[in-house]
């Protein structure tokens, strides 16, 4: 991200007890966001409303294959149409679902309804 984008949308913030430097988002940018607990293997979700962007990081790595590509069809239903998601670094799609478009190391995006 840019350091315009950067400063736009979030400000500097040091943790007082590690001292590592992070960033929070600014009041504006989390008015946008809508943060959601679901069950992942619930179908369908209870989320009435298409998302940007789904993050799930570090969890599918401990279910099986079938399991996996489960909740991989979850997200798509409630993503919209190039809608982003997040996994964590070591999980994958690959092998799982060809619904998604590859993006980047932990970033896939869901590709349109032909």
């Amino acid at each position: 991200m840019d350091d315009k984008l950067k400063n736009k949308y979030f400000v500097k913030h040091k943790d007082p007890e590690r001292g590592e430097l992070t960033y929070h988002a600014k009041p504006q940018l989390k008015n946008l966001i809508d943060f959601r607990k679901a069950n992942l293997l619930e179908t369908p979700y209870p989320i009435p409303e298409k998302m940007d962007c789904v993050f799930c990081r570090n969890v599918i790595i401990y279910f099986d294959k079938p399991t996996r590509k489960k909740i991989f069809e979850n997200f798509e239903a409630v993503l919209k149409d190039r809608g982003l998601l997040i996994i964590g670094h070591s999980e994958t799609l690959f092998g799982i679902s060809e619904s998604y478009k590859f993006l980047g190391h932990t970033v896939y995006q869901k590709k349109p309804v032909v």
